[in-house]
């Protein structure tokens, strides 16, 4: 399959936008997604600074300087939140997306199996996940976008 990133001004997948080649992505967060974004943001840092201890002792060079490379970069997003918009290199906001995604369901879940009472933080963890649920599918419309005619790659 011949994919081509390029992405024009309008490639828009709801709160998705494309910016330039598809490297680099512009992400539109709610209000109920950014407690989860913060906890995201926090899970990935932990896991890249364990690894970069272990790329370190283990001396793989590459690896080590993509994995701060990533470090810095999601340092830096924190220090933008909470806000609304979420931009950087396409790969690390869908892993980002992906993880807040996961926490998201893993609440609703956690609330459900526990038959807690309908409440009011009840429903903002529904909503909050129904809002990463959109965010993630706008992501691989976006990122995951080639010229072959009749193939919808995020459908198939």
């Amino acid at each position: 399959m011949q994919q081509d990133r390029t992405v024009s001004p309008a490639r828009v997948a709801g709160s998705v936008r494309g910016l330039g080649v598809c490297d680099a992505l512009r992400v539109e967060v709610a209000p109920a997604q950014w407690a989860g974004l913060e906890r995201g943001v926090g899970e990935r840092i932990a896991a890249l600074e364990r690894r970069v201890v272990e790329l370190r002792s283990a001396g793989e060079r590459d690896e080590l300087d993509r994995a701060r490379e990533a470090l810095r970069l999601l340092t830096r997003m924190k220090t933008d939140l909470p806000g609304s918009v979420v931009t950087g290199p396409a790969d690390l906001v869908v892993e980002l997306v992906e993880t807040c995604l996961a926490d998201a369901i893993a609440r609703v879940s956690e609330r459900l199996t526990a038959g807690s009472p309908r409440c009011a933080g009840w429903m903002d963890e529904l909503e909050a996940a129904g809002a990463w649920v959109a965010t993630a599918l706008d992501c691989a419309v976006v990122t995951e976008f080639c010229f072959e005619p009749g193939l919808d790659p995020v459908r198939w």
